[in-house]
C-alpha cells in the first residue's frame, strides 16, 4: 500500500496519491484502488488509511469541531 506523497506536500489534480486499501477525503477521489487530486492542496493521511486533500482555494465548509475566530461587528433583529 504505497502513499506516493509527504505529509502535507502540494498536490495537483489528477496526481497519483496513493494506492491500495485507501480512503479519498477532501479534495481527492477513488479509481479502483488508486487514489488521486482532484484539486491544487496539500495532501496528508490521516488515521490509518484516510488520504485527505485540503484545497488551497474555494469556499470554507465547516465541520463539529472546528475552531473558528472572528469579531462580531453587528447585532441586528432577523425577525425570524
Amino acid at each position: 500500500m504505497p502513499l506516493y506523497f509527504k505529509h502535507r506536500q502540494l498536490v495537483l489534480p489528477g496526481e497519483l496519491l496513493a494506492e491500495g486499501n485507501y480512503v479519498p477525503s477532501g479534495a481527492a477521489y477513488a479509481e479502483g484502488n488508486r487514489i488521486y487530486a482532484s484539486a491544487v492542496g496539500l495532501a496528508e493521511l490521516r488515521e490509518k488509511n484516510v488520504v485527505h486533500v485540503i484545497p488551497l482555494s474555494g469556499v470554507y465548509i465547516p465541520r463539529v469541531g472546528d475552531i473558528v475566530i472572528g469579531k462580531v461587528v453587528e447585532v441586528t433583529v432577523t425577525g425570524r
